[in-house]
């Protein structure tokens, strides 16, 4: 038996979340930024010993593997900008299309 489905696209719900990753995701750069300019600035001013350059290496390593992560919700970002560009369009040809349609048909 074949399944049969229609998927029903709102525009405008895509548009809010997608502007909800970009706030999140601004939000957490800006965080590890800090972060980073913190963690440094402990290792190589305040807390100056082999401990604080372990700790700040892995530091350093976690960071890269968030900045990897948010490279990914990058592109997330950009799939669903496309996908609200192409509904975008169709739904206004679909509108141009249907404002040319006879609306007469019966003669009334």
């Amino acid at each position: 038996m074949a399944m049969t489905a229609v998927l029903k696209v709102d525009v405008g719900i895509v548009a809010r979340k997608l502007d909800s990753f970009k706030n999140k995701r601004q939000t957490l750069i800006n965080l590890m930024q800090r972060i980073r300019e913190i963690m440094v600035a402990l290792a190589t001013v305040s807390w100056i010993s082999p401990s604080s350059a372990a700790l700040l290496q892995k530091f350093l390593q976690f960071y890269r593997q968030i900045e990897e992560a948010l490279r990914i919700v990058e592109e997330y970002i950009h799939d669903l900008e496309v996908v609200i560009e192409q509904y975008t369009k169709v739904e206004d040809r679909l509108k141009e299309v249907a404002s040319g349609l006879r609306t007469d048909i019966f003669g009334v």
